[in-house]
């Protein structure tokens, strides 16, 4: 007698054709890859100019707060020694000297703070109410004292407009416009 393992009328399964099924569901289609990257780049256009607004605005406050550093120490330095001190303007750079010193001695900067690539330092003056000039020299007293001043740091079309309290050199934003 014949024993039957199996029923020849059932087809076995080719297991070649289970993975080419399981291959054919498992990817992307064309479509379902392009919609993602129109998705992703309507995101880039968006965050785009918003990024890159936020980084100018951190170059004008990087250059203000270096700034302000430099203004704390020549005041600090001129209450400290009890001799005045100068803060000298030129386009790329702002530098400090003691005014004690005699100008036939070599009289060289105590500190020299150079502008971040790009942006400009103004002043508003009685004078120019309208517009804003390249600062000269600005002079803190002996006793911590200095002109109160309005500047402007200026970075393409971005701006950031602050004032300088005379009696402690503290800063005040006025206003300040960042464009896109």
């Amino acid at each position: 007698m014949t024993s039957v393992i199996g029923n020849d009328n059932k087809k076995t399964p080719d297991v070649f054709s289970t993975r080419l099924r399981r291959a054919q569901k498992s990817g992307f289609t064309l479509i379902e890859i392009v919609l993602a990257l129109m998705i992703l780049s309507l995101i880039l256009a968006i965050s785009i100019p918003s990024l890159a607004s936020y980084f100018e605005e951190q170059r004008l406050r990087s250059s203000m707060h270096q700034f302000e550093l430099l203004i704390q120490e020549a005041r600090h330095l001129a209450m400290t020694t009890q001799h005045p001190h100068q803060l000298h303007f030129t386009e790329k750079k702002v530098e400090l000297f003691d005014l004690s010193l005699s100008e036939k001695e070599n009289r060289t900067p105590i500190d020299t703070e150079t502008w971040i690539s790009g942006v400009q330092l103004r002043e508003k003056t009685e004078e120019t109410p309208t517009r804003y000039v390249m600062p000269e020299d600005w002079i803190f007293s002996s006793q911590g004292l200095c002109a109160p001043l309005r500047f402007r740091f200026t970075l393409q079309k971005s701006w950031m407009e602050f004032s300088i309290h005379p009696l402690d050199g503290t800063f005040q934003k006025l206003e300040f416009k960042i464009e896109k």
